[in-house]
């Protein structure tokens, strides 16, 4: 009897240790796929976040720096000029010297509504113009596409020395960045007779 009871233990020892069932390999198989569906879904959403938050960052930085630049000319200019076609709209700041002549290079942005819309800008001693042709273009320099009015009717509103910008830059998510500051002219100040 200790003899049978001995190979009935070694049978089922050998039968336990010969590998695991196929019910077992099913419920196993399919909790690894649960795994990895929530992990690939935790993953794929991270990347989307990522995009979205790399995009909406470069566009922010583009839109301050957009901001800065026209702050800073207009800031120290004496006068701020602005007009507006069907094509876009030209602001143009000037320094002038105390014998109120332009001593400094002019300074010029150009937001062009057509093709998405684009922003232009320009320094130059000469009169600044606003571009019609294609040529006219290539003396200006392209800072951004994707740009465009937020809200309101212009991109630059001005007001004596005043001037509002209020603009957005489209993400390829389709979520702008927006901005609105206002800046204004020193004017005649002792900053102004120097060329920044």
């Amino acid at each position: 009897m200790i003899i049978r009871l001995r190979e009935r233990l070694r049978a089922l020892r050998h039968d336990s240790e010969s590998g695991f069932t196929l019910i077992e390999l099913l419920i196993s198989i399919g909790l690894s796929l649960i795994v990895m569906i929530v992990v690939g879904n935790i993953m794929l959403q991270s990347f989307r976040t990522e995009t979205q938050v790399r995009t909406t960052s470069e566009a922010t930085s583009l839109g301050q720096t957009i901001a800065a630049d026209i702050q800073t000319g207009v800031r120290n200019s004496s006068a701020v000029a602005w007009s507006s076609t069907s094509a876009g709209e030209l602001l143009v700041a000037t320094s002038n010297n105390a014998a109120g002549t332009a001593s400094c290079p002019r300074r010029g942005w150009y937001f062009a509504s057509a093709n998405g819309g684009k922003f232009y800008a320009r320094t130059s001693a000469a009169a600044i113009t606003a571009p019609v042709t294609g040529a006219d273009f290539k003396t200006w320099r392209l800072v951004a596409e994707g740009i465009g009015k937020d809200g309101t009717s212009l991109f630059f509103t001005t007001s004596g020395a005043s001037v509002a910008i209020n603009y957005k830059i489209t993400t390829s998510d389709n979520n702008p960045a927006r901005f609105s500051t206002t800046v204004i002219s020193r004017g005649t100040s002792l900053e102004i007779n120097q060329c920044p």
